[in-house]
C-alpha cells in the first residue's frame, strides 16, 4: 500500500465480491446461513434494521460449519501487510483472543461520551450473563469467533427461550457478547493479546495522529490493519496538507465538522 494513508473503498455488491472467488476464496451471503435469524420487520430499538442484522449474522456464521474459529472484521477494516497463522494462533489449537479494557481512551476526552454509554452496554452484558469480572474486558471488533464458544452460547440461548435479537436488544456489542461468554465458560484456553488491528474511534483521535506524522510504516510492527469507524470516517476530509501552518489550519477547520 505505499507510505501513505488510504480511504475506505466503497462496498461493494455481492457479484462484485464473487469475481474474486477461486480455490481459496469463497463468497456467500448472510441469508445463506443466517436467514432464521436475521431480523425482517422493525424492532423497538434505535438501531436500523441492518445494523442489527450484520451484528447476528457475525454470531451466526459458525453455524456453517465453514470453519472451527473465523475472524470476525467489518468492512472498514483496512489491511496493511501480509499476516499468517502465527499472527492468530498461539499454537497449533489455540487462537488468540483480544481482551482489553481500553483504559488509555477513558482517559481522553475525544473518547469519554463514547465511553460512557458503552461501559453502560458492557456491564449489562457481564451482569446479564453472570460474569463476575470487575476488569469488564472485551474488544470493539477484530475478535475470533470460535464455532466451540458459540455452539455453547446457543445452547444457553435456547435454555432461556432467547434469540440473537434478544441478545442485542439487552445491548447491541456482538463482540461483548461473545467475549463475556468466552470467559464465562472458559472453553477454550484464554490467551489474550491487544486488539490486531489499530482503530480510530473517532475523527479528533484520527486527526491527532495525523498530526503527530504518523504513517503505515509505524503501525506494520503492531498491527495487521487499522480501521476508519465508519460512523465519522465516510465524510472525512483528506489530510493532504503538510506545512505545519497548513496542518494548524486544517487542525482548526476540522474542529467545527
Amino acid at each position: 500500500m505505499g507510505g501513505g494513508w488510504h480511504d475506505v473503498a466503497n462496498v461493494g455488491t455481492f457479484d462484485d465480491f464473487k469475481a474474486f472467488e477461486d480455490d481459496c476464496i469463497k463468497v456467500i451471503q448472510d441469508t445463506d446461513f443466517a436467514s432464521s435469524y436475521l431480523i425482517k420487520n422493525k424492532v423497538k430499538s434505535d438501531l436500523s434494521i441492518g445494523y442489527l442484522n450484520q451484528e447476528i449474522a457475525k454470531l451466526a456464521f459458525f453455524e456453517y460449519k465453514f470453519a472451527e474459529h473465523y475472524l470476525c472484521i467489518d468492512s472498514d477494516t483496512i489491511f496493511i501487510r501480509d499476516f499468517y497463522v502465527s499472527d492468530f494462533f498461539y499454537d497449533d489449537i489455540t487462537p488468540y483472543i483480544v481482551l482489553v479494557q481500553d483504559k488509555d481512551l477513558h482517559a481522553k476526552n475525544y473518547y469519554i461520551n463514547f465511553a460512557k454509554d458503552r461501559i453502560k452496554c458492557i456491564q449489562k452484558i457481564f451482569d446479564f450473563l453472570e460474569v463476575e469480572d470487575s476488569r469488564l474486558r472485551t474488544c470493539h471488533n477484530g475478535q475470533i469467533f470460535s464455532h466451540k464458544v458459540l455452539c455453547s452460547l446457543m445452547e444457553f440461548m435456547k435454555s432461556k427461550n432467547l434469540t440473537f435479537c434478544d441478545l442485542l436488544l439487552i445491548a447491541p456489542f456482538e463482540f461483548t457478547w461473545y467475549n463475556a461468554y468466552f470467559q464465562k465458560t472458559s472453553l477454550i484456553r484464554e490467551v489474550a493479546v491487544e486488539p490486531f488491528f489499530k482503530m480510530y474511534h473517532t475523527k479528533s483521535e484520527y486527526i491527532l495522529d495525523r498530526l503527530s506524522g504518523n504513517r503505515i510504516s509505524n503501525l506494520k510492527s503492531q498491527y495487521i490493519g487499522y480501521i476508519l469507524n465508519s460512523n465519522w470516517s465516510k465524510g472525512e476530509l483528506r489530510f493532504k496538507n503538510r506545512g505545519i501552518l497548513d496542518r494548524i489550519l486544517y487542525l482548526f477547520l476540522t474542529k467545527f465538522t
